[in-house]
Protein backbone atom coordinates (compact mmCIF):
# COMPACT_ATOMS: atom_id res chain seq x y z
CA UNK A 1 0.00 0.00 0.00
CA UNK A 2 2.99 2.32 0.06
CA UNK A 3 4.48 4.37 2.85
CA UNK A 4 1.56 6.74 3.51
CA UNK A 5 3.52 9.75 2.34
CA UNK A 6 0.23 11.38 1.46
CA UNK A 7 -1.79 10.89 4.64
CA UNK A 8 -3.80 13.94 5.63
CA UNK A 9 -1.57 14.37 8.70
CA UNK A 10 1.29 15.30 6.34
CA UNK A 11 -0.72 17.72 4.21
CA UNK A 12 1.58 20.38 2.83
CA UNK A 13 -0.72 23.28 3.71
CA UNK A 14 -4.37 24.42 3.70
CA UNK A 15 -5.85 27.76 2.63
CA UNK A 16 -9.34 29.22 2.89
CA UNK A 17 -11.14 29.79 -0.40
CA UNK A 18 -14.33 31.62 -1.26
CA UNK A 19 -17.70 30.01 -0.68
CA UNK A 20 -18.38 26.61 -2.28
CA UNK A 21 -15.17 26.05 -4.27
CA UNK A 22 -16.25 24.21 -7.41
CA UNK A 23 -13.22 24.00 -9.68
CA UNK A 24 -9.43 24.08 -9.40
CA UNK A 25 -6.62 24.37 -11.95
CA UNK A 26 -2.88 25.00 -11.89
CA UNK A 27 -1.25 27.34 -14.39
CA UNK A 28 2.27 26.23 -15.32
CA UNK A 29 2.81 29.60 -16.99
CA UNK A 30 1.88 31.68 -13.93
CA UNK A 31 2.89 29.09 -11.30
CA UNK A 32 -0.41 29.76 -9.56
CA UNK A 33 -3.43 27.79 -8.42
CA UNK A 34 -6.85 29.13 -9.37
CA UNK A 35 -9.99 28.06 -7.49
CA UNK A 36 -13.46 28.95 -8.74
CA UNK A 37 -15.99 29.69 -6.00
CA UNK A 38 -19.63 29.03 -6.90
CA UNK A 39 -21.01 30.55 -3.71
CA UNK A 40 -19.63 34.07 -3.98
CA UNK A 41 -18.81 34.58 -7.67
CA UNK A 42 -15.04 34.71 -7.30
CA UNK A 43 -11.73 33.03 -8.11
CA UNK A 44 -9.16 32.45 -5.34
CA UNK A 45 -5.49 32.75 -6.38
CA UNK A 46 -2.57 31.03 -4.63
CA UNK A 47 1.04 31.51 -5.71
CA UNK A 48 3.51 28.61 -5.79
CA UNK A 49 7.10 29.71 -5.16
CA UNK A 50 10.25 27.65 -5.59
CA UNK A 51 12.97 28.56 -3.08
CA UNK A 52 16.69 28.55 -3.79
CA UNK A 53 17.09 25.22 -1.99
CA UNK A 54 14.54 23.59 -4.30
CA UNK A 55 11.68 23.50 -1.80
CA UNK A 56 8.29 25.06 -2.44
CA UNK A 57 6.14 27.49 -0.49
CA UNK A 58 2.63 28.73 -1.21
CA UNK A 59 1.11 32.14 -0.61
CA UNK A 60 -2.51 33.21 -0.94
CA UNK A 61 -2.99 36.23 -3.16
CA UNK A 62 -6.08 38.08 -4.28
CA UNK A 63 -9.64 36.92 -4.92
CA UNK A 64 -10.84 37.87 -8.40
CA UNK A 65 -14.53 38.91 -8.67
CA UNK A 66 -16.52 37.23 -11.44
CA UNK A 67 -19.79 38.28 -13.14
CA UNK A 68 -21.67 35.16 -11.99
CA UNK A 69 -21.33 31.86 -10.14
CA UNK A 70 -18.46 29.90 -11.71
CA UNK A 71 -17.48 26.24 -11.96
CA UNK A 72 -15.17 24.56 -14.47
CA UNK A 73 -11.77 26.20 -14.92
CA UNK A 74 -9.05 25.12 -17.38
CA UNK A 75 -5.71 26.90 -17.81
CA UNK A 76 -3.80 27.16 -21.08
CA UNK A 77 -0.56 25.12 -21.11
CA UNK A 78 1.30 27.89 -22.95
CA UNK A 79 -0.36 31.23 -22.17
CA UNK A 80 -1.56 33.24 -19.16
CA UNK A 81 -5.19 32.47 -19.91
CA UNK A 82 -7.94 30.44 -18.25
CA UNK A 83 -11.40 29.46 -19.49
CA UNK A 84 -14.01 29.61 -16.71
CA UNK A 85 -17.57 28.34 -17.17
CA UNK A 86 -20.51 30.18 -15.61
CA UNK A 87 -22.94 28.04 -13.60
CA UNK A 88 -25.74 30.59 -14.01
CA UNK A 89 -25.40 31.84 -17.56
CA UNK A 90 -24.82 30.16 -20.90
CA UNK A 91 -21.30 31.56 -21.21
CA UNK A 92 -17.61 31.05 -20.51
CA UNK A 93 -15.25 33.77 -19.33
CA UNK A 94 -11.74 34.05 -20.78
CA UNK A 95 -9.58 35.36 -17.95
CA UNK A 96 -6.17 36.96 -18.49
CA UNK A 97 -4.26 35.47 -15.56
CA UNK A 98 -1.54 38.12 -15.62
CA UNK A 99 -3.97 41.02 -15.21
CA UNK A 100 -6.94 39.23 -13.55
CA UNK A 101 -9.22 40.75 -16.20
CA UNK A 102 -11.87 39.06 -18.35
CA UNK A 103 -10.86 39.65 -21.96
CA UNK A 104 -13.62 37.73 -23.76
CA UNK A 105 -16.94 35.98 -23.14
CA UNK A 106 -17.99 33.05 -25.33
CA UNK A 107 -20.41 30.10 -25.20
CA UNK A 108 -20.77 27.68 -22.30
CA UNK A 109 -19.36 24.15 -22.11
CA UNK A 110 -19.78 20.91 -20.18
CA UNK A 111 -16.02 20.23 -20.31
CA UNK A 112 -12.98 22.01 -21.77
CA UNK A 113 -9.52 20.86 -22.86
CA UNK A 114 -6.60 22.57 -24.59
CA UNK A 115 -4.47 20.94 -27.22
CA UNK A 116 -1.00 20.22 -25.76
CA UNK A 117 0.59 22.95 -27.88
CA UNK A 118 -1.96 25.46 -26.59
CA UNK A 119 -3.11 26.44 -30.08
CA UNK A 120 -6.63 24.99 -29.91
CA UNK A 121 -9.24 24.65 -27.18
CA UNK A 122 -12.05 22.08 -27.28
CA UNK A 123 -15.50 22.67 -25.78
CA UNK A 124 -17.72 19.65 -25.09
CA UNK A 125 -21.32 20.70 -25.65
CA UNK A 126 -23.02 17.33 -25.36
CA UNK A 127 -23.83 16.14 -28.85
CA UNK A 128 -21.14 18.30 -30.42
CA UNK A 129 -17.63 19.57 -29.78
CA UNK A 130 -16.64 23.14 -30.61
CA UNK A 131 -12.99 23.76 -31.55
CA UNK A 132 -11.70 27.31 -31.04
CA UNK A 133 -8.47 29.02 -31.99
CA UNK A 134 -6.85 29.66 -28.62
CA UNK A 135 -5.20 32.93 -29.62
CA UNK A 136 -8.26 34.86 -30.82
CA UNK A 137 -11.10 32.58 -29.58
CA UNK A 138 -12.51 32.30 -33.09
CA UNK A 139 -14.50 29.16 -33.93
CA UNK A 140 -12.40 26.76 -36.02
CA UNK A 141 -14.59 23.69 -36.29
CA UNK A 142 -17.88 22.14 -35.15
CA UNK A 143 -17.72 18.37 -34.66
CA UNK A 144 -21.15 16.70 -34.62
CA UNK A 145 -20.90 13.49 -32.62
CA UNK A 146 -22.59 10.25 -33.66
CA UNK A 147 -24.33 8.26 -30.91
CA UNK A 148 -23.54 10.92 -28.34
CA UNK A 149 -25.78 12.56 -25.79
CA UNK A 150 -25.14 14.72 -22.75
CA UNK A 151 -21.37 14.53 -23.04
CA UNK A 152 -19.75 14.53 -19.62
CA UNK A 153 -15.99 14.50 -20.13
CA UNK A 154 -13.21 15.47 -22.51
CA UNK A 155 -9.52 14.64 -22.69
CA UNK A 156 -6.77 14.98 -25.29
CA UNK A 157 -3.76 12.71 -25.56
CA UNK A 158 -0.39 14.28 -24.66
CA UNK A 159 0.75 14.16 -28.30
CA UNK A 160 -2.43 15.93 -29.45
CA UNK A 161 -3.39 13.16 -31.88
CA UNK A 162 -6.79 12.21 -30.42
CA UNK A 163 -9.51 13.49 -28.14
CA UNK A 164 -11.99 11.38 -26.17
CA UNK A 165 -15.49 12.56 -25.25
CA UNK A 166 -17.63 10.73 -22.70
CA UNK A 167 -21.36 10.30 -23.26
CA UNK A 168 -24.20 8.92 -21.20
CA UNK A 169 -27.64 10.12 -20.18
CA UNK A 170 -29.29 10.03 -16.79
CA UNK A 171 -31.37 7.12 -18.08
CA UNK A 172 -28.13 5.24 -18.89
CA UNK A 173 -28.63 5.53 -22.64
CA UNK A 174 -25.95 6.43 -25.18
CA UNK A 175 -23.23 5.01 -22.96
CA UNK A 176 -20.26 5.51 -25.24
CA UNK A 177 -17.02 7.37 -25.80
CA UNK A 178 -16.54 9.35 -29.01
CA UNK A 179 -13.03 9.28 -30.49
CA UNK A 180 -11.90 12.40 -32.35
CA UNK A 181 -9.00 12.81 -34.74
CA UNK A 182 -7.60 15.95 -33.10
CA UNK A 183 -5.29 16.71 -36.03
CA UNK A 184 -8.13 17.04 -38.53
CA UNK A 185 -10.85 17.62 -35.90
CA UNK A 186 -13.19 14.88 -37.11
CA UNK A 187 -14.89 12.05 -35.23
CA UNK A 188 -13.43 8.71 -36.24
CA UNK A 189 -15.31 6.21 -34.05
CA UNK A 190 -17.65 5.60 -31.13
CA UNK A 191 -16.84 3.05 -28.42
CA UNK A 192 -19.43 1.37 -26.22
CA UNK A 193 -18.52 1.97 -22.58
CA UNK A 194 -18.76 -0.79 -19.95
CA UNK A 195 -21.13 1.40 -17.95
CA UNK A 196 -22.54 4.91 -18.07
CA UNK A 197 -20.00 7.71 -18.11
CA UNK A 198 -22.65 10.00 -16.67
CA UNK A 199 -21.11 11.00 -13.35
CA UNK A 200 -19.25 14.29 -13.33
CA UNK A 201 -18.41 16.88 -15.95
CA UNK A 202 -14.70 16.09 -16.09
CA UNK A 203 -14.25 12.38 -15.65
CA UNK A 204 -11.80 11.40 -18.38
CA UNK A 205 -8.04 11.61 -17.97
CA UNK A 206 -5.12 10.59 -20.17
CA UNK A 207 -2.11 8.73 -18.79
CA UNK A 208 1.13 10.67 -19.19
CA UNK A 209 2.39 8.48 -22.06
CA UNK A 210 -0.97 8.63 -23.85
CA UNK A 211 -1.29 4.84 -24.15
CA UNK A 212 -4.27 4.69 -21.82
CA UNK A 213 -7.28 6.87 -21.10
CA UNK A 214 -8.88 6.49 -17.67
CA UNK A 215 -12.64 6.96 -17.51
CA UNK A 216 -14.97 7.04 -14.53
CA UNK A 217 -17.95 4.89 -15.42
CA UNK A 218 -21.13 4.55 -13.39
CA UNK A 219 -21.30 0.96 -12.23
CA UNK A 220 -17.81 0.01 -13.42
CA UNK A 221 -15.37 1.98 -11.27
CA UNK A 222 -12.44 3.28 -13.33
CA UNK A 223 -12.11 1.84 -16.83
CA UNK A 224 -8.90 1.78 -18.86
CA UNK A 225 -9.19 2.41 -22.59
CA UNK A 226 -6.33 1.37 -24.87
CA UNK A 227 -5.67 4.28 -27.24
CA UNK A 228 -3.86 2.15 -29.83
CA UNK A 229 -6.87 -0.10 -30.45
CA UNK A 230 -9.57 2.22 -28.99
CA UNK A 231 -11.04 -0.63 -26.97
CA UNK A 232 -11.64 -1.01 -23.25
CA UNK A 233 -9.03 -3.18 -21.56
CA UNK A 234 -10.20 -3.63 -17.98
CA UNK A 235 -11.79 -1.89 -15.01
CA UNK A 236 -10.66 -1.44 -11.41
CA UNK A 237 -12.58 -0.79 -8.16
CA UNK A 238 -15.85 -1.71 -9.83
CA UNK A 239 -17.87 -1.29 -6.62
CA UNK A 240 -16.52 2.17 -5.86
CA UNK A 241 -18.33 5.39 -6.72
CA UNK A 242 -15.80 7.90 -8.04
CA UNK A 243 -16.53 11.55 -8.70
CA UNK A 244 -13.45 12.88 -10.45
CA UNK A 245 -10.03 11.85 -11.75
CA UNK A 246 -6.90 13.67 -12.86
CA UNK A 247 -3.46 12.57 -14.04
CA UNK A 248 0.09 13.85 -13.63
CA UNK A 249 1.42 14.48 -17.14
CA UNK A 250 5.03 14.11 -15.96
CA UNK A 251 4.58 10.73 -14.24
CA UNK A 252 2.38 7.60 -14.55
CA UNK A 253 0.26 8.75 -11.60
CA UNK A 254 -3.48 9.35 -11.50
CA UNK A 255 -5.57 10.62 -8.60
CA UNK A 256 -9.23 9.64 -8.19
CA UNK A 257 -11.74 10.76 -5.55
CA UNK A 258 -14.20 8.28 -4.06
CA UNK A 259 -17.05 8.92 -1.62
CA UNK A 260 -17.75 5.25 -0.98
CA UNK A 261 -19.72 2.42 -2.57
CA UNK A 262 -23.32 1.54 -3.34
CA UNK A 263 -23.65 0.34 0.26
CA UNK A 264 -22.90 3.74 1.78
CA UNK A 265 -20.94 6.98 1.78
CA UNK A 266 -17.64 7.66 3.51
CA UNK A 267 -15.42 10.64 4.17
CA UNK A 268 -13.80 11.30 0.76
CA UNK A 269 -10.56 9.50 -0.08
CA UNK A 270 -8.13 10.25 -2.91
CA UNK A 271 -6.69 7.09 -4.45
CA UNK A 272 -3.11 7.55 -5.67
CA UNK A 273 -2.74 5.17 -8.60
CA UNK A 274 0.32 3.96 -10.46
CA UNK A 275 -1.15 3.48 -13.94
CA UNK A 276 1.97 1.98 -15.49
CA UNK A 277 0.30 -1.42 -15.52
CA UNK A 278 -3.11 -2.07 -13.98
CA UNK A 279 -3.74 0.87 -11.66
CA UNK A 280 -2.11 -0.32 -8.45
CA UNK A 281 -2.87 1.80 -5.37
CA UNK A 282 0.38 3.48 -4.35
CA UNK A 283 -1.15 5.40 -1.47
CA UNK A 284 -4.32 6.92 -0.05
CA UNK A 285 -5.12 10.48 0.96
CA UNK A 286 -7.71 10.42 3.72
CA UNK A 287 -9.46 13.80 3.75
CA UNK A 288 -10.17 13.59 7.46
CA UNK A 289 -11.27 17.21 7.80
CA UNK A 290 -14.00 16.69 5.21
CA UNK A 291 -17.31 14.90 5.67
CA UNK A 292 -19.26 12.41 3.57
CA UNK A 293 -21.28 15.20 1.98
CA UNK A 294 -18.25 17.16 0.79
CA UNK A 295 -17.73 17.57 -2.93
CA UNK A 296 -14.01 17.33 -3.67
CA UNK A 297 -12.35 18.63 -6.82
CA UNK A 298 -8.69 17.96 -7.55
CA UNK A 299 -5.88 19.08 -9.82
CA UNK A 300 -2.18 18.31 -10.00
CA UNK A 301 1.04 19.77 -11.40
CA UNK A 302 4.33 18.55 -12.84
CA UNK A 303 6.06 18.63 -9.43
CA UNK A 304 3.62 16.12 -7.96
CA UNK A 305 1.55 18.53 -5.88
CA UNK A 306 -2.13 17.65 -5.52
CA UNK A 307 -4.71 20.38 -4.95
CA UNK A 308 -7.99 19.32 -3.30
CA UNK A 309 -10.89 21.71 -2.72
CA UNK A 310 -13.76 21.07 -0.28
CA UNK A 311 -17.05 22.84 -0.95
CA UNK A 312 -18.36 22.32 2.61
CA UNK A 313 -15.25 23.53 4.45
CA UNK A 314 -14.45 26.26 1.87
CA UNK A 315 -10.80 25.22 1.75
CA UNK A 316 -8.08 23.98 -0.57
CA UNK A 317 -5.57 21.50 0.83
CA UNK A 318 -2.23 20.92 -0.87
CA UNK A 319 -0.42 17.58 -0.76
CA UNK A 320 2.88 16.52 -2.32
CA UNK A 321 3.30 13.09 -3.85
CA UNK A 322 6.71 12.31 -2.34
CA UNK A 323 6.70 8.81 -3.81
CA UNK A 324 7.44 10.20 -7.28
Amino acid sequence: MGNNNLSSKSAFTTFPTGKQPSGVAFSNVESKIFVTNAGDNSVTVIKKIKENDGTFVFSKMNDIPMPSSVGIIVCSPTDSVAHIVSLEKDETYILDLSTSKIIQTIVSAKAIAFSPDGKKVYYNEGALVLVFHADNFGLKEIIYLDNAYAGTGLALLPDGSKAYVGGGGSDHTHENVAVIDAVNDKQISSISAPGSTYMRLQNISSRNDGNKVLIITFGSGISFLDTDTDTFDYAIFENELFSTITSNQAHPRSYAVTNGTYEGSIIPVIYVLDTTYTGEIVDLIHLENSDEYSSINISTDLDGFIYATDDKKNTITIFQDKSL
